[in-house]
This record gives structure tokens, sequence and C-alpha cells, in this order.
């Protein structure tokens, strides 16, 4: 049986890691309702595990992925045009939140995995992330031999 993990302990951040934001009940004002990590869609198909990353004004610059001994980590530092507090109008910020966003996720793939042919691409916000998997080695019979 294969599966994919969302949260491997030995490989959080901080202890916001271990906290999935859809179990947040506070609404809007939960410190986790608002997480500073995008959202995933895993499918599997016979040949495949695909990841849909929404990634909304990033690029395939702000974003890099890592894979070794099964572990796939995204990871971004995307930072808006630093614009200066006070423009040519005098305008002025007073409230500054789309300034920088950072995530990292990670994901323990299952042991079926192709890892030489994982590929991504970048499409309108959206990255995906296609995991090839291998093909199982053929059950073989093993003959006992007599002494």
């Amino acid at each position: 049986m294969n599966s994919l993990s969302i949260f491997n302990p030995l490989f959080a951040d901080n202890v916001f890691d271990s906290l999935n934001k859809e179990t947040s009940r506070f609404g809007v004002f939960s410190p986790l309702a608002n997480a500073a990590y995008p959202a995933v869609d895993v499918r599997e198909t016979s040949s495949a595990y695909l990841m849909d990353i929404d990634l909304p004004g990033y690029t395939e610059k702000d974003v890099t992925i890592h894979l070794k001994e099964r572990v796939l980590t995204l990871a971004s530092v995307h930072e808006e045009n630093k614009e200066k507090e006070e423009n040519a109008n005098g305008e002025q910020f007073l409230i500054r939140e789309r300034s920088q966003h950072r995530f990292v996720r990670r994901f323990t793939l299952p042991e079926d995995i192709d890892q030489e042919k994982v590929d991504a691409a970048f499409k309108n916000g959206v990255l995906t992330v296609t995991i090839p998997r291998k093909e199982a080695a053929p059950r073989r019979q093993i003959s006992i031999k007599s002494n």
C-alpha cells in the first residue's frame, strides 16, 4: 500500500507545521486561518502522482523544489517590488501586508516513485509537479534446492 504523507515531524520547521490549517475552529481570528503556505491537491493515477499547488502572484523563479530520499520540499521567498515608503505624490503606506511571503512544504513520498523523472510546470499561478511511479518488480518464484 502506497501513501503520500504531508507532515513528517522529523522535518518540521516550527510548531505550526504540525497543525493543519483545516483543523482551525476559530474562523478568521485563528492564528492559522491565514496560514502562509499554499493549498495543495494530490492526485494518483496508475502511472504517476500529480500535485497541484496554488501560487497566485508567484512565478517559476520564486519557487524551489528539492527531492532527496523521497522527501519533496517546496519553498519560496517571494518579495513584491520594494517601493519607497513615500512616493512623489506624498502617498505613504499605512499598512503593508503584501511585501513578502515565505513558505516551506515537505511531503514524504511513497516508495514506488521514479525520482529521476520528477517534472514540474508552472501555468496560470498553479505549479504542477508530476511524480512518475516505477513499475512494480514482478513477483518471481525462488526454487528450493535439496542437499
